[in-house]
C-alpha cells in the first residue's frame, strides 16, 4: 500500500512491498524547496494577478516543449504505470500542467511566487522540476490512485471535486487530459450516482444542531470556495486565515 504526503517542497513517499506488511520500504524524496519571498499582508492581493499570469505561462511552457520534456519523464518516472491516467507521457504531462494552479493555490500561496520560474527563459528541466515540485508527476502513478481509490469513490458519490480550468489552454491540449481532483474510481467499482443532498445535509445539521465546531479555512485554499454557510449557526463559527492556504490552522 501506499501513502503520500506533500508539504512546502516536500514529498515524503511510504510504500510497503507487496512482500507483506511488516515489511515496509520507507523512501524520502526531498525536492528543492520553492524559495519564498517575505511579502507583508497587504501586498498579498498585489501580487495575486502576477501569479496568476505566471502559472498560465508557465502551463503553456510545458505543453510547448512536451516534446523535450518527455524523455526527461521517462528516466524519471521509470518503473511506474500511469494506465489510470491515461497511460502515456502526454496524458500524465497535460494532467498535471491541467493541475498546477490548483495545487499551487491549494498548498503554496503567493509567498511562493519566488519559486515559479520564468517561462520565458527556463530550460525544460526547470520546467520539469517546477511541475514535479509543486504538483508531483508521481502522484498521479496507479499506486497512488488505487490507495485513494476509497476516497475518489465517495468523491464520485457524495462529496463532490473542484472542476480544472482547460479552456485557456485548449489549443495545446491534445486529448481529454483527466481531471486530478476528480481521481479515478477504483477499478473493480461502478460509477456510483451521485447524491446531490449528502452535503447540503449535513450544512443544515450543523446550522440546526451543531455544537462547538470551528471552521478553519485557508483565504487563498481554492477548497474555501465550498465552505459551509453557517448563516443561523448557534454554536458553530468560521475563521479565514488571510492568505492561508489549505495548511490554515
Amino acid at each position: 500500500q501506499f501513502a503520500a504526503r506533500r508539504h512546502q517542497g516536500l514529498l515524503l513517499v511510504l510504500q510497503e512491498l507487496v512482500l507483506g506488511l511488516d515489511e515496509a520500504l520507507q523512501v524520502a524524496v526531498v525536492l528543492e524547496d520553492p524559495p519564498q519571498v517575505a511579502l507583508q499582508p497587504g501586498a498579498l492581493h498585489a501580487q495575486a494577478r502576477h501569479v496568476v499570469d505566471r502559472l498560465t505561462a508557465l502551463q503553456r511552457a510545458a505543453l510547448e516543449q512536451r516534446e523535450d520534456i518527455r524523455p526527461i519523464m521517462e528516466a524519471e518516472l521509470a518503473g511506474y504505470t500511469f494506465d489510470r491516467i491515461g497511460g502515456d507521457m502526454d496524458a500524465l504531462l497535460e494532467a498535471v500542467v491541467l493541475e498546477l494552479p490548483f495545487t499551487f493555490w491549494q498548498y503554496y500561496g503567493e509567498s511562493f511566487c519566488a519559486g515559479l520560474v520564468d517561462p520565458e527563459t527556463a530550460t525544460t528541466r526547470q520546467l520539469f522540476d517546477t511541475l514535479d515540485g509543486f504538483v508531483g508527476f508521481f502522484l498521479l502513478a496507479d499506486v497512488v490512485f488505487d490507495f485513494y481509490g476509497p476516497y475518489f469513490y465517495q468523491a464520485h458519490y457524495q462529496l463532490g471535486f473542484p472542476g480544472i480550468r482547460s479552456d485557456h489552454l485548449a489549443d495545446l491540449l491534445t486529448g481529454d487530459a483527466g481531471n486530478v481532483e476528480a481521481g479515478q474510481l477504483p477499478s473493480d467499482a461502478s460509477p456510483p450516482v451521485f447524491d446531490a443532498e449528502a452535503m447540503p445535509d449535513v450544512e443544515r445539521w450543523i446550522r440546526s444542531s451543531g455544537e462547538r465546531l470551528l471552521f478553519i479555512y485557508g483565504e487563498n485554499d481554492p477548497w474555501t470556495a465550498g465552505a459551509y454557510d453557517l448563516t443561523g449557526a448557534s454554536d458553530a463559527h468560521t475563521f479565514v486565515d488571510e492568505g492561508g492556504t489549505h495548511g490554515a490552522q
